[in-house]
């Protein structure tokens, strides 16, 4: 297999007790294999390879790896030993006929569901896992999501609380312009909404369309005389905004007022320089829920800072990575997080050029972060 430059792409899920840490979207030019990564809620199913019974447990790392081009995946599965394909795969093409490239996120809804859209029209599909294979959803997005967009569209996707709505926001890379839809699960159907299900139990059933969001509303241009591609980041829940300037680091956050019921400039402040002595572009994650913190990192050497932020002031966190998390890299080094439970926190590092990767796990008892002996499988993509 011909090796191409790699990215990784983070959107962890669990059902009761997941700290929701995600990159939304990573943009052009970064490679075109892309990873997403959540967390397997606990199922049953026969093995399409082996033909045998598998039992996975909740909170086991199950991974999504496809190229970025025609968006064709493998699909990974973590028990904690060892890494195996041995687990439903997407279609070869889950999004045919696309114009631009194919992206892909996890809605953070009543089970695993993939979010696939096209970054030049904005069309999409959902696939929700429904134990034994992806299934098509019914119900999607509008065919053109935005009108106007003149950069990539982006999308992200979380979930208001414990059974809330879900709410995804889809944006222009380039001016910023956004707009936002809600779903919502319904207690009663009709024959276009879907009953989902998870162990044998139904457990919600799926309006079959989405509503646009009139509330919860970014201004035209979140962040002005933007020079790169911007990022919408949520943080604390889906109703604040971090919006970001990938080429200058210039930032600017919008809180919700729920008195006011809009969005206005937030409190908080990124520093102007996220991680001191950067030479490269610097990304960052920061938390969907729980804690706020702020993990940002040079993609030329992989030097990071974690931010934690107390009232309105964002100062460096007591415990940090190390500074060199992949040995000599060759191309970009990128950063996924994995954060089931705020005792059981990954990061892992990776080179978009070699695919070589470090798996880092925080241990409670030193404080510190530890690289410990995972490495992921090569070939990603099979």
């Amino acid at each position: 297999m011909k090796k191409t430059k790699t990215v990784l792409l983070l959107a962890f899920f669990a059902a009761h007790c997941a700290i929701k840490a995600q990159i939304p979207f990573v943009p052009a030019g970064t490679g075109n294999t892309q990873m997403l990564t959540y967390v397997d809620n606990g199922r049953s199913y026969v093995s399409g390879t082996k033909k045998k019974a598998v039992r996975t447990q909740v909170g086991d790392l199950a991974l999504l790896v496809w190229d970025r081009k025609t968006g064709k995946s493998t699909g990974w599965h973590f028990d904690q030993k060892q890494w195996t394909t041995d687990v439903p795969q997407l279609p070869e093409q889950p999004l045919s006929g696309a114009a631009g490239n194919i992206m892909m996120t996890e809605v953070n809804e009543s089970g695993p569901i993939i979010l696939v859209w096209d970054t030049k029209t904005g069309k999409s599909k959902m696939y929700v896992d429904d134990e034994q294979k992806w299934v098509e959803e019914k119900y999607a997005l509008p065919e053109k999501p935005l009108e106007g967009a003149t950069g990539e569209i982006a999308m992200y996707a979380t979930k208001r609380g414990q059974g809330g709505p879900v709410f995804i926001t889809v944006w222009d890379t380039k001016s910023g312009k956004s707009k936002s839809y809600t779903h919502e699960e319904n207690n009663t159907s009709n024959s276009a909404d879907r009953s989902v299900h998870s162990g044998g139990n139904t457990i919600g059933v799926h309006k079959a369309e989405f509503s646009v969001e009139k509330v919860v509303v970014l201004p035209e241009k979140p962040l002005s005389s933007a020079t790169g591609d911007i990022l919408i980041y949520p943080y604390v829940g889906s109703k604040n905004f971090i919006a970001y300037d990938t080429k200058s680091g210039a930032s600017a956050c919008w809180a919700y007022n729920s008195q006011l019921g809009q969005l206005e400039p937030g409190k908080i402040s990124l520093p102007s320089k996220l991680v001191e002595g950067a030479s490269g572009q610097v990304l960052f994650i920061p938390n969907i829920y729980g804690n706020t913190t702020f993990f940002c990192w040079d993609t030329k050497t992989g030097k990071s800072t974690f931010y934690t932020v107390g009232g309105s002031k964002i100062t460096p966190g007591k415990t940090q990575m190390p500074e060199t998390p992949i040995e000599n890299p060759q191309g970009l080094v990128m950063f996924t997080r994995f954060i089931y439970a705020p005792s059981d926190s990954y990061n892992i590092a990776w080179d978009t050029k070699t695919g070589n990767t470090a798996l880092y796990q925080f241990s409670d008892g030193s404080k510190s972060w530890v690289k410990i002996n995972a490495q992921l499988p090569s070939p990603l993509l099979k």
